[in-house]
C-alpha cells in the first residue's frame, strides 16, 4: 500500500497497536476498511466490531465480525470502527533467516537462492543508519530482503523497492504479503525507470543495478536528502571500480568494507565451515556531508 492511500495510516496504525478505533467517513465505510485489511494480509485474527449512531434512539452495535464478513456489509451511519487482534510477531526486526524469504533459484540443481545473505544484509542496513521514519529506495530488489527489513526498521517510515526480473519481483511481493509489510512498495521495471516520481530518500540500496550504474550512482546522490547514505553491495571488482571512480568524480565522500563469511556445515558427526562468496559493501554521502 502506498502512503497517498486514504487508509494507508490506519492500515499501518494496526500493524503496531493491537487495538485501534477509528471515526469512518461516507468514503471510508467499515466494508472499505475490512477490503484494506484483507489486502494487507490480515485474515481471521483480526477482529472488527462497528458502533453505530451512538447515542440515538436507534443506536446499534455489531461485535466482533471477521474482515470478510465486514467486507460485504453495509453499517448504518455515522459509525466506529473497532479493530482488535492479539500480538502474534515473533519475529526480530533485523536478521531474519534467509530461509524465511522465498527466493528466485539460478538454476535447476542449485540449493542456494539469489539473496543478499543474513550477514551482508545486517551490515548493510547497519551502513544506511535508518531511523524509525525513514524513505528508503531498494534498488534490485531480488527477493526483497534488505528491503523488507528496512521496512521492519523504518516502521513509521516507507520503503519503495524496484525490481525487473518477472519472478523475482513475485517472490518479492510473496515476502511482503507474508510479513504484512504494508509500508513497502514494490515496482517491477528496470531502475531508473519511474525513480523520479519517487520521494527524495534518506537512504537508498542498491542490490543490483542491471548495467545502470553510471546513471543511478548521480541520480541517487542527487536525490537524498541531507545526511542520507547511498550502500551498494558487490560481488565484482568491475562494478565496483566503476562505482568508486564515479562517486570520486562526483566529489562524494565514500567508505568501502568487504564481508566475507563462513557458515558450519555438519560433516558426519563434526562440523567444518563453508566460506560464502566475499562482497563489498560501499557506502557513499555527497560531498558537504557527514562522512558515512
Amino acid at each position: 500500500m502506498a502512503p497517498e492511500h486514504g487508509l494507508y495510516r490506519l492500515v499501518r496504525a494496526v500493524a503496531e497497536y493491537p487495538l485501534v478505533a477509528v471515526l469512518t467517513s461516507p468514503r471510508n465505510d467499515p466494508g472499505r476498511i475490512a477490503r484494506a485489511l484483507l489486502a494487507a494480509g490480515w485474515g481471521e485474527e483480526l477482529r472488527l466490531s462497528v458502533a453505530a449512531r451512538l447515542g440515538l434512539p436507534d443506536e446499534a452495535v455489531f461485535a466482533d465480525l471477521s474482515l470478510t464478513d465486514a467486507r460485504r456489509r453495509e453499517f448504518p451511519y455515522p459509525n466506529v470502527v473497532v479493530l482488535e487482534h492479539a500480538r502474534t510477531e515473533t519475529a526480530p526486526l533485523l536478521g531474519l533467516a534467509d530461509e524465511d524469504y522465498e527466493q528466485r533459484r539460478p538454476g535447476a540443481d542449485s540449493s542456494g537462492g539469489l539473496i543478499t545473505k543474513l550477514e551482508v544484509r545486517a551490515v548493510s542496513l547497519a551502513k544506511l543508519g535508518l531511523c524509525e521514519d525513514s524513505l528508503v529506495w531498494d534498488i534490485g530488489a531480488d527477493s526483497g530482503s534488505v528491503g523488507l527489513e528496512a521496512a521492519r526498521l523504518a516502521r513509521r517510515g516507507h520503503v519503495w523497492a524496484i525490481e525487473k526480473n518477472v519472478e523475482a519481483a513475485a517472490g518479492a511481493r510473496a515476502n511482503a504479503a507474508r510479513m504484512r509489510a504494508t509500508n513497502y512498495t514494490l515496482v517491477r521495471a528496470k531502475a531508473p525507470a519511474g525513480l523520479d516520481a519517487w520521494p527524495d530518500p534518506d537512504a537508498v540500496f542498491i542490490g543490483g543495478s542491471g548495467g545502470e550504474l553510471g546513471t543511478l550512482i548521480p541520480l541517487c546522490l542527487e536525490c537524498l536528502r541531507p545526511g542520507g547514505r547511498v550502500v551498494m553491495n558487490f560481488t565484482t571488482l568491475e562494478n565496483l571500480a566503476q562505482a568508486t571512480g564515479l562517486l570520486a568524480r562526483s566529489g562524494a565522500i565514500w567508505e568501502l568494507v568487504q564481508v566475507q563469511c563462513a557458515r558450519s556445515r555438519p560433516i558426519l558427526d563434526l562440523h567444518r565451515l563453508q566460506a560464502q562468496n566475499p562482497i563489498w559493501i560501499l557506502t557513499a554521502t555527497p560531498s558537504g556531508d557527514h562522512h558515512p
